[in-house]
């Protein structure tokens, strides 16, 4: 839990006076002031003294395994406590508690306190749900002996939800920032076991080994013989350890020093300063250790100068503890701990816990203490179940947007079409600038029937065209030898006085060479084909292929999954089909060529991006097109096709022709009149895309055409099929949620290694650079991969996403979102 608008008491002896501060929100503030505790700290004497002679002289009814030895405690006993045996010690330490915590009470209760403790209620109100942390601060040292866990703050006001007193020390001169960590998989926890003399550690070790499946547990400490030097320097080098640790626990003996931050006994005899350890302790702060715990006696002094090294929270025990009660409180603690609740939580649980041991454990439940830094993160073994993994996948309130946004643009049909529209400008865009541009020549000869042949040839309705024209085009063809010849008119209805001619000139064409003719079929909006008159079809070898064209001629008519003679073959396909097989069969086998059945020579040109795939097919069910291929307006129309108005065809001497034009596949379709059509609501002009404009403005700045025939894009589809050049895109939606799992995980870990430092703020700007960077290098392998491979793979919807999730947390600190 980020400790957000906390609220922090100050609390200052000075004299016979004590000056309270509360500061929470942005700025806000209340001061009061108390007489000193003077009676309290004489009464927090008498208890101290009654604990410490209590537990001096203290036979727990489950001793350890060995006798306990004549001193249990966990410390030095400082002066005050007698050791003689008294019987009625644990009378007079009930006693002597009950008066401390009253008269603590009472103190604070005073009415200066009244408008401090309205505020704290007020706001604990507020949070009924998590409780106030409210943070204490008190100086000097003799005035945090004192039980603030105990006081009763919210008891006079209804409905106060609970206020948890965490304690922080005066003087914090480091922050709780850690430089690139990430989030582990297992916490790491560093053990060192102190100085053992009078004391069991048996059950530390197992309530800490009890750890093991949640958490990295390693054991250090002395051991017989060792050098007190060479001891040092293992702690040293385990604390400072480069893979780091999260959590440091200690158990032994320890004592307050006011000039050297408290000590540590490691051995007997021999014990090490936190000034002389602070540096090291420091780093493995910065190489991710949040937690620490000493399970040890009198921490005052350790706590604070740990808090102020700027590790996020520190427990100690505030006095001398029995080796037993300390057993108790580990194995508690850590039990809590084990089930995932945060060492706040888990401690409050512990010292609660004691207080209803207190037969057993008199007042042993204000010994523990929990410092914490103002910024930092309560700790907690993260639960690893798939549940909890999947709670920190779900998308922040930022990022739900976002991605419903991305979602939704990524399904929408009309911006999809846009979207691969500019896509394909900008492959064209690149294909020019590398220069990888194919130099084959083009397979086709587009003859177009213009409105300049349509003038020129007297014909004043082209609907339906006439075929006494069809038949002059047809015969003129025969000067070219072409393989393959394409008549992209439907012929289904009889006109009687030109249909003879029209047949005559099929008959004679195929008569002089092996030609297939390619002829249109279309289904109408009744579901009828509209196929070619018997007698027009059978005056020569032919085929009949569907001359549609599917979403506005950006996408090629594929071959249906399972063939068959009820459904027309594409007519694009056909025309390939038919140049493939004559190539094959050669000038040797033109018979063979002109009886051959199309749906028999399928498997001479087929491949799995040709046919409609199971999934393409589940797609149109939501109106998605998922990996249909598009028609791949990148390459030039130049390497596509060769045109030559029909006018033009007919008026040139048959050399020139031959000279100029070795395309094997001839073309007979509309050349862009206003008519050209199978009905006035099927017009067979399209809009101009972007990537044709493009390569319209490179040859020919002052053309001005807005639309393309619909030979054209025959043509384009034509030698897609032929050459196998189909290119596949892979589905924004797809790429979109691809995104979204890479930006949710690298912003987790962006969180997980982030922190609040100077350093992170300065490096926010290179971090988005490279961001940045990382993007564009997408957009160029995106590129070439769709040259290279054939492969289209979004860019624009995924990037977005990518920025939405990432720009904040690398820019702002993630821990506070």
């Amino acid at each position: 839990m980020t400790v957000a608008g906390f609220h922090r008491l100050k609390i200052q002896q000075i004299g016979s006076v004590c000056l309270f501060e509360l500061s929470w929100g942005e700025g806000l503030q209340l001061q009061a002031e108390l007489p000193a505790p003077r009676y309290v700290m004489e009464c927090y004497r008498q208890w101290q003294s009654a604990y410490l002679n209590f537990y001096q002289t203290l036979q727990l009814p489950s001793p350890p395994t060995v006798s306990p030895p004549a001193d249990a405690l966990r410390g030095r006993a400082q002066a005050g406590g007698s050791v003689a045996p008294v019987t009625d010690w644990q009378a007079r330490l009930v006693a002597a508690e009950a008066q401390l915590i009253f008269e603590f009470n009472r103190w604070l209760r005073g009415s200066e306190l009244y408008e401090i403790r309205s505020q704290l209620a007020q706001s604990a109100q507020t949070q009924l749900d998590r409780g106030l942390d409210l943070f204490l601060t008190c100086t000097p040292l003799a005035l945090a002996r004192l039980p603030w866990e105990a006081w009763e703050i919210g008891a006079e006001f209804a409905g106060t939800g609970a206020i948890r007193a965490v304690r922080s020390p005066a003087n914090i001169r480091r922050s709780t920032a850690r430089a690139g960590v990430a989030q582990r998989s297992r916490p790491r926890i560093l053990v060192i076991l102190g100085d053992e003399t009078g004391l069991d550690f048996e059950a530390d070790r197992s309530a800490i080994t009890a750890l093991d499946k949640l958490a990295e547990v390693r054991f250090v400490g002395w051991q017989p013989q060792q050098p007190i030097a060479a001891l040092k320097q293992t702690l040293v080098a385990a604390i400072t350890e480069p893979l780091g640790w999260d959590v440091l626990l200690f158990a032994g003996h320890s004592n307050e020093t006011a000039m050297t931050g408290g000590e540590l006994a490691i051995a007997p005899g021999a014990s090490i300063s936190l000034r002389e350890i602070a540096e090291k302790l420091a780093l493995a702060q910065q190489q991710g250790l949040q937690f620490a715990l000493f399970n040890s006696c009198s921490g005052l002094n350790i706590a604070e100068s740990l808090i102020d090294l700027g590790l996020s929270q520190v427990a100690v025990m505030r006095e001398p503890i029995h080796n037993q009660v300390a057993q108790v409180f580990l194995l508690r603690f850590l039990q809590d701990l084990g089930r995932h609740l945060d060492v706040q939580t888990a401690l409050g649980n512990t010292s609660r816990y004691l207080r209803d041991q207190n037969l057993i454990y008199p007042s042993a439940y204000l010994v523990p203490s929990l410092f914490r830094h103002p910024s930092s993160q309560v700790f907690q073994i993260p639960k690893r179940g798939w549940r909890q993994q999947l709670r920190r996948w779900r998308p922040r309130r930022y990022e739900a947007i976002a991605l419903l946004l991305c979602l939704g643009l990524s399904i929408w049909g009309p911006v999809q079409g846009g979207l691969l529209q500019q896509r394909v400008w900008a492959q064209a865009v690149y294909r020019n600038l590398t220069q990888q541009i194919p130099p084959a020549d083009p397979d086709i000869l587009l003859v177009q029937v213009d409105n300049d042949s349509l003038i020129k040839g007297g014909i004043g309705d082209p609907r339906p065209m006439d075929r006494h024209y069809l038949a002059q085009l047809i015969d003129k063809s025969a000067t070219l030898a072409p393989d393959v010849v394409g008549i992209d008119y439907i012929l289904d209805r009889p006109l009687p006085a030109q249909d003879q001619m029209l047949k005559a000139s099929l008959a004679a064409v195929s008569a002089q060479m092996p030609v297939r003719f390619v002829l249109a079929t279309y289904r109408d909006d009744n579901g009828v084909w509209l196929n070619t008159l018997p007698e027009l079809a059978q005056a020569a070898p032919t085929w009949q292929g569907d001359i549609q064209l599917l979403f506005q001629g950006q996408r090629p008519n594929l071959l249906p999954l399972r063939p068959s003679p009820a459904q027309p073959l594409p007519f694009t396909y056909l025309l390939a089909l038919a140049a493939e097989t004559a190539l094959k069969a050669g000038p040797k086998a033109p018979r063979q060529r002109a009886i051959a059945d199309p749906l028999t020579l399928v498997p001479q040109l087929t491949s799995p991006r040709m046919v409609t795939q199971p999934l393409t097919s589940f797609s149109f069910s939501y109106q998605q097109s998922w990996l249909y291929p598009i028609v791949d307006f990148s390459l030039p129309p130049s390497q596509i096709y060769r045109e030559l108005p029909a006018w033009e065809f007919l008026q040139r001497s048959p050399t020139s022709l031959r000279q100029e034009f070795l395309q094997s596949v001839l073309l007979i379709m509309p050349g862009g009149y206003g008519d050209a059509g199978v009905n006035a609501f099927s017009a067979d002009n399209y809009p101009l895309n972007p990537a044709l404009r493009y390569w319209q403005q490179q040859s020919d700045r002052s053309t001005l055409n807005t639309i393309v025939p619909g030979g054209e894009l025959h043509a384009y589809q034509f030698h897609h099929f032929l050459h196998r050049h189909l290119v596949v895109p892979l589905p924004d939606l797809w790429l979109v949620g691809l995104a979204a799992l890479i930006g949710k995980g690298t912003a987790l870990w962006v969180s997980g290694a982030a922190t609040a430092s100077t350093a992170w703020i300065r490096r926010r700007r290179r971090r988005l650079a490279l961001l940045a960077i990382a993007i564009a290098l997408h957009g160029l392998i995106a590129l070439q991969l769709y040259i290279s491979a054939l492969l289209l793979v979004p860019w624009l919807l995924p990037s977005a996403l990518l920025l939405a999730y990432l720009v904040p947390p690398l820019w702002f600190n993630p821990s506070h979102d």
